[in-house]
């Protein structure tokens, strides 16, 4: 659920940087995305237990489609 809201605010401080005139705040905020989802994946490589590797599979999974919603709208141009 922290995932959600930290992408809930990082889009909405996007959206914002948009309206200011920062251009490419979508894109910056996709490659924060991307860098975080990077970071996870290096954490899944080293010994976990259980538990804790499926919370960060978890995180992945979610923070994946979070990426596809902000990739569709830089598509966009929004």
């Amino acid at each position: 659920m922290v995932t959600q809201v930290v992408w809930t605010d990082d889009i909405t401080r996007c959206f914002e940087d948009l309206s200011g005139g920062n251009e490419f705040a979508m894109r910056e905020a996709l490659k924060t995305i991307e860098s975080r989802i990077a970071d996870l994946i290096k954490k899944v490589r080293e010994p976990l237990q259980k538990l804790e590797r499926g919370k960060i599979i978890n995180v992945i999974t979610i923070d994946v489609h979070s990426r596809e919603a902000v990739e569709k709208m830089c598509i966009k141009k929004i």
